[in-house]
C-alpha cells in the first residue's frame, strides 16, 4: 500500500496490518507499506530549493511583471523576435510552494531570454518596477538558471513518469530511486558552489528516506528485476558500483532471502487454492511443495538466463 509520509498514515497502516494478520499479508506484512515515491521526491527537491537564490527571484520578478496585466503581456509579445525565439508559448508565473511549477517557469523564461532583454530596452516601466524589488535579471542569473535546469528536469520527468495512471509503474519505482541517488551524488561534486549546496540539501532529505539500501522495499526490487529491460544484472551492477562494499553484500544477500521467501509464499498460496477449489486431500499437500521445489530447482539455470 502506497501512502504519503504523514504520521497519521503510519498509524493507520499499523492498525490495518494488525487487522489483516496473521494470514492476510504476504511475508508477514514486512513490505506491505511503502512511502509514495512522488511525495518523497517533492520533499527532496523542495529541500534543495528552500533557499531560493536571488538569481531565481529576479527572473520571477520579471515574469510577474509581464503577467500582471494584459497590456504588459501585449508589450512582451511585441518584443518576441521569431528569429531568436523559436518557442511558441508564453511565460507563466510559478506557484512558490510547488517546485515543478518553478521549473516550468524557469525553463520557459530561459527560452525567452532575448525577449526580456529587448523588453528592458523598450519598456521603461518594466525597468522602473523591477528596480523597486530585487532588480532586473542579470546575465549571470540566466547562466545560473541554465546550469540548474538539467538537474531539475531529471526530477520533473521522473515525477511525470511515476505519476502515470495508464500503465504499470511499480517496476519504475526503484529504478528512479537509484537514478536520483546517482545524480545527486554527481551534483554534490559540481564545481559550481550554488549547485553543490542545492545538491547537498537534497542529499540530506534523500538519505532520510532512501539512504539505507537495506531499508528499501524488496517487493519493489523484485518488480524491477522482473522488468526485462533491467533484470538482475542491473541491480547487481548498481550495488557494486554505487553502494559501499559491505552494504552492497548485505543488500544482495537480503534480496536473495526475500526472493526465496516470496517464491515459497507463492507456492504455499497455490497449495491453499488447490485445497479450497479442488478439494485436494490434505495428505497430497505434503508432497506438493517438495515436488514444486524439485521442479523449480531443475529450472534454476533457465530462470537465471531469464533474469540475467
Amino acid at each position: 500500500m502506497t501512502v504519503d509520509n504523514a504520521s497519521s498514515n503510519d498509524v493507520g497502516i499499523s492498525q490495518l496490518k494488525k487487522a489483516l494478520m496473521p494470514d492476510g499479508l504476504l511475508m508477514g506484512g514486512d513490505y506491505f507499506h511503502t512511502h509514495c515515491c512522488v511525495n518523497v521526491l517533492n520533499l527532496i527537491v523542495k529541500e534543495g530549493l528552500k533557499d531560493i537564490k536571488r538569481e531565481v527571484l529576479r527572473i520571477r520578478g520579471a515574469v510577474r511583471y509581464v503577467k500582471a496585466s494584459p497590456s504588459r503581456l501585449q508589450r512582451f509579445k511585441a518584443c518576441i523576435d521569431p528569429q531568436k525565439v523559436q518557442y511558441k508559448g508564453f511565460v507563466n508565473l510559478d506557484i512558490e510552494t510547488r517546485w515543478n511549477s518553478t521549473y516550468l517557469m524557469l525553463n520557459v523564461a530561459l527560452k525567452h531570454m532575448p525577449t526580456f532583454a529587448l523588453l528592458e530596452m523598450q519598456d521603461h516601466t518594466y525597468v522602473k518596477e523591477l528596480r523597486k524589488g530585487k532588480g532586473l535579471p542579470l546575465p549571470g542569473d540566466w547562466e545560473y538558471v541554465c546550469s540548474i535546469i538539467p538537474f531539475l528536469e531529471l526530477f520533473y520527468n521522473a515525477t511525470v513518469r511515476i505519476s502515470g495512471s495508464f500503465y504499470v509503474s511499480s517496476n519504475m519505482y526503484m529504478f528512479e530511486v537509484f537514478g536520483f541517488r546517482k545524480k545527486i551524488k554527481e551534483m554534490c561534486k559540481h564545481p559550481d558552489t550554488c549547485i553543490k549546496e542545492m545538491a547537498a540539501g537534497m542529499k540530506i532529505k534523500y538519505d532520510k528516506y532512501w539512504g539505507d539500501p537495506n531499508s528499501l522495499n524488496m517487493m519493489l526490487l523484485i518488480a524491477l528485476v522482473l522488468d526485462p529491460r533491467q533484470k538482475l544484472k542491473f541491480m547487481i551492477w548498481y550495488a557494486d558500483n554505487h553502494i559501499g562494499s559491505d552494504e552492497a553484500k548485505c543488500f544482495k544477500d537480503k534480496y536473495i532471502q526475500v526472493s526465496i521467501h516470496f517464491s515459497m509464499s507463492i507456492m504455499v498460496g497455490l497449495g491453499s487454492l488447490l485445497l479450497t477449489h479442488k478439494k485436494t486431500d490434505p495428505k497430497e499437500l505434503d508432497n506438493l511443495i517438495p515436488m514444486a521445489l524439485i521442479h523449480s530447482t531443475s529450472q534454476v539455470k533457465a530462470l537465471d538466463l531469464v533474469l540475467k
